[in-house]
């Protein structure tokens, strides 16, 4: 008995590593392939490329002559007459000479080898093509049919073949085989999903894999199916299991706790310009409780924009300063964290507290010198990028660490960053509203602190919504709202060559239209130019003689340019709503009555239609958050990307929505008896780990 639960786990353990392999071992996948399913499934591992979801279903083609082929594709029963081959010239393409009872076809192949048409195809025999056929006077011609098997063999071929989205170089075809190729591989798993939480009519985890790609229904595929959901769940599940594990391992230690024995807070305070509001004293207390209590802060800070998150975090970072420790304001963009430097360097005016910047654009002596001081302690306050989390930098003892707009950041950049030092403590601050029925997906029982209120004295940005044939018109306006001291941003959603086929307009065309008019007073930003010319057109516009900025998204996240007061956004029907939001709060940071014009152009389908009717009706982030997913899905809080929901393949949360809590519950309740995954069913969730590639996690568990 015991050698038959050795074995068999052995077979489990021998199938998990087949699924994190590579395609390559795949017949037929080889570098070239392989490049192509890594660039359309984002990955090039066995489970990624099952995890591809088909787009649709097509049902299998009725067999029709030549004669009565039009220009759609269609299924062919012919009968080979003759190869005509090249077997040292691949540039010539190999040709097939067929025909039915109504006519004679040319069928042409590119790029295969003669040997492999020689092996497939027997003179005499029938088989079955599918293609779109050309009449070329009296005869028929295709090119590289997308299917040619034995009639036998199309017989037993599903009514229904799903269809997946591609990418240039991979054919339908290819997709289909390789999918099928792995699938056979499938074995059975225990399960993992708890008695309680099943599903009845779910199937198995392979029997969902094997339902989404032999689908018998039209169905099969879709959000609400059977099979559908249970892959959803699964992924919830792990993705439960992973962030519940990663809240244990952050506070498996017992830390000093704060003894704030300098005073950096209140010169902070006299410097700046605003009362704070409720909502940030109360973030304030929070935050000092935690670092006070012995135990590591996971915090969340979370408000709207223009709701006074920085603040909070600069008062986070003089917490540790003045405890006699190292702090660290990562952000995610350059221009974003000059803006925090600046501003912190400004608040603070102390030499007891050295602050430094440092991105990818610092080089050089500055460079060596700041890595140097850190080391040795005499660096306070680090604020930076990506570049942050180099081997490179090390800290004496650091002991704090605050994440700006952390959507930007993935969980192994932000497990990184708790590696710097002896497991410092982290706050993670967001200007992303999130829906509540997804607080639980990103954030599990991190520790929330929720800013409500905007500063006293600002008023609501008004919205308007213009179709752009009234551009001229508005022009006019915005030369005399200049002329009264206004600053604009301009926002376009694309760079010259951006996305052609929806003929978006660019930001260089519109820079050029706009320069005719407001030229010198107008500057241009997008992510092309280099860090020091994006920094300047910045500085130039934030204090300087620019009154116009034309830009891209690039100013989206966290810019703050108080003096703006008017943001128009171009092509807004091509933005999401969330996204759209963040751009509007880029004005209304003074109490100076402030306008986001959303300019459109037809076709306006009903979704961006209510998109921008429900912008220019509410001010609230997290209605407007709500309001996304009830139209777009999971599909774009602030953009699939920057919201790190593209770590789902399968959920789509306007329908699994309710599974988010059913999950969290599930992973809360078992953690609590099982706390190291030991237990037969705890040894199920390893699987699930194992399944997804997060096996690493486990290693959380050790010394919990």
């Amino acid at each position: 008995m015991q050698k038959q639960i050795s074995y068999h786990q052995e077979n489990i353990d021998r199938f998990l590593d087949f699924l994190q392999s590579s395609v390559k071992i795949i017949p037929g996948i080889g570098d070239a392939y392989a490049r192509l399913i890594d660039k359309l499934c984002g990955n090039a591992s066995i489970l990624d490329l099952l995890q591809h979801l088909p787009q649709n279903i097509q049902p299998k083609k009725n067999i029709i002559s030549l004669a009565d082929s039009t220009h759609e594709i269609a299924a062919f029963k012919l009968t080979i007459e003759r190869l005509v081959l090249h077997y040292s010239r691949r540039s010539f393409p190999q040709k097939v000479i067929a025909h039915d009872k109504t006519g004679n076809i040319e069928i042409l192949f590119f790029n295969m080898p003669a040997s492999y048409l020689e092996t497939r195809l027997k003179v005499g025999h029938e088989y079955i093509i599918i293609a779109k056929i050309k009449k070329t006077g009296t005869r028929f011609q295709t090119t590289n049919p997308s299917l040619i098997c034995s009639v036998d063999d199309y017989a037993r071929a599903p009514a229904l073949q799903p269809i997946y989205p591609l990418t240039a170089g991979l054919s339908q075809k290819n997709i289909q085989r390789f999918i099928q190729l792995a699938i056979k591989k499938l074995i059975d798993l225990p399960e993992w999903i708890s008695e309680e939480n099943l599903d009845k009519t779910w199937p198995s985890w392979k029997q969902a894999i094997l339902t989404i790609h032999n689908p018998s229904n039209y169905n099969d595929t879709s959000p609400e199916s059977f099979a559908r959901t249970r892959l959803a769940y699964d992924e919830i599940l792990v993705h439960q299991l992973t962030i519940q594990l990663l809240k244990k391992y952050h506070q498996k230690s017992d830390k000093k706790s704060f003894s704030f024995m300098r005073s950096l807070r209140p010169q902070i305070l006299n410097n700046f310009s605003h009362e704070l509001t409720q909502s940030q004293h109360r973030a304030i207390r929070e935050i000092e409780q935690d670092l006070r209590s012995g135990k590591r802060m996971l915090r969340l800070l979370q408000g709207d924009v223009g709701s006074g998150k920085t603040i909070v975090g600069f008062m986070a970072l003089a917490m540790a300063v003045e405890s006699g420790y190292q702090a660290v304001l990562i952000a995610p963009t350059e221009i974003l964290a000059e803006q925090h430097y600046q501003k912190m360097y400004k608040l603070v005016q102390q030499k007891e507290c050295v602050i430094e910047l440092l991105t990818s654009s610092t080089a050089g002596k500055k460079r060596q010198s700041i890595i140097s001081n850190l080391q040795n302690g005499l660096v306070n306050i680090l604020v930076g990028t990506h570049a942050l989390l180099e081997e490179s930098i090390k800290f004496k003892n650091l002991e704090l660490v605050v994440i700006d707009e952390q959507h930007r950041f993935g969980v192994h950049q932000r497990m990184l960053l708790g590696q710097k030092g002896q497991q410092p403590n982290i706050l993670i601050m967001t200007a992303t509203p999130i829906p509540r029925t997804l607080a639980l997906a990103m954030y599990a029982n991190i520790d929330v602190s929720i800013l409500e209120e905007k500063p006293n004295g600002r008023q609501p940005i008004e919205t308007k919504i213009l179709h752009e044939e009234k551009i001229p018109e508005l022009i006019k306006r915005l030369d005399h709202m200049i002329k009264s001291g206004s600053k604009i941003f301009w926002v376009c959603p694309a760079i010259d060559g951006d996305e052609p086929a929806r003929k978006l307009i660019t930001v260089n065309n519109r820079f050029t239209e706009l320069q005719k008019v407001f030229s010198p007073a107008i500057g241009l930003l997008h992510g092309q130019l280099k860090s020091e010319e994006k920094q300047k057109t910045l500085n130039s516009f934030a204090q300087g003689p620019l009154k116009i900025l034309v830009s891209t998204t690039i100013i989206e996240v966290g810019v703050d340019v108080p003096e703006a007061d008017i943001i128009v956004i171009d092509n807004a029907n091509q933005f999401g709503l969330a996204q759209l939001h963040q751009l509007r709060g880029r004005v209304g940071r003074n109490s100076r009555q402030a306008y986001c014009i959303l300019l459109y152009k037809e076709p306006l389908t009903a979704i961006a239609k209510a998109r921008l009717e429900t912008l220019a009706n509410t001010q609230d982030g997290f209605k407007i958050a709500e309001k996304d997913l009830e139209l777009r899905g999971s599909g774009d809080l602030l953009g699939t990307q920057q919201s790190g929901f593209d770590i789902f393949k399968f959920v789509d949360v306007s329908y699994h929505h309710t599974l988010f809590q059913k999950a969290y519950q599930q992973i809360k309740k078992f953690l609590n008896k099982d706390p190291f995954l030991l237990s037969p069913e705890g040894i199920r969730l390893r699987i699930l780990l194992k399944l997804f590639g997060k096996n690493k996690h486990t290693l959380f568990l050790e010394g919990m």
